[in-house]
Parts: structure tokens; C-alpha cells; sequence
């Protein structure tokens, strides 16, 4: 019994340890989402801000840097400037106005 409980406690720490060292891994993809957040809210504003383009209207979304833009325009040219205005935001690979 006494050994059992001296092994028990040796390995309590390494276990412990083990953990630790897992649940600080950096998790795959978060930098990805952090990027696409970020080309999200700079197209938003950039949209909100251009008086070409009525952007309360538009609704952005981003995947692996491709901007999907869908919403309501007034006109070709008021879509023409959204997608000018999202192709031109940094990180942005492609635009896709749906």
C-alpha cells in the first residue's frame, strides 16, 4: 500500500505538467480568424465611410480572405464601388458580390 501511494505522488506532477503544456498549445486556424475578423471590420467601416456606397445596406463576410458582399444596392454603379472599395482593403484576395 505504501508503495502505491508513493508512485501516486511521483507522477502527480507530471501529470500535471502534461496538461499545463497542452492547454497552452496555440489552437490551428485562430490566427486565420483573427485575419478574417479584422478584413470584416476594416471592409465595414471602409463601406460605412464612402459616400459611393449606401454600406448599412451591405453585409460582409470574409473566409480565408475571399469578402462575400451581399445586400441591397441602388444601382450597378453603388456595387461596382463596393467591390472596388473591398478589393482594396489589405489581406483581401478576392471579392465575391453575391
Amino acid at each position: 500500500m505504501c508503495s502505491l501511494t508513493v508512485l501516486a505522488l511521483a507522477l502527480s506532477p507530471a501529470a500535471a505538467m502534461a496538461q499545463t503544456t497542452t492547454a497552452d498549445a496555440p489552437k490551428p486556424g485562430t490566427g486565420h480568424m483573427m485575419k478574417d475578423s479584422w478584413i470584416t471590420t476594416k471592409a465595414k467601416s471602409s463601406l460605412m465611410f464612402d459616400k459611393r456606397v449606401a454600406g448599412r445596406h451591405v453585409k460582409v463576410e470574409t473566409y480565408g480572405g475571399v469578402i462575400t458582399l451581399r445586400g441591397k444596392v441602388s444601382s450597378a454603379e453603388e456595387r461596382s464601388a463596393a467591390e472596388q472599395i473591398a478589393r482594396g482593403i489589405s489581406g483581401v484576395t478576392s471579392v465575391s458580390n453575391a
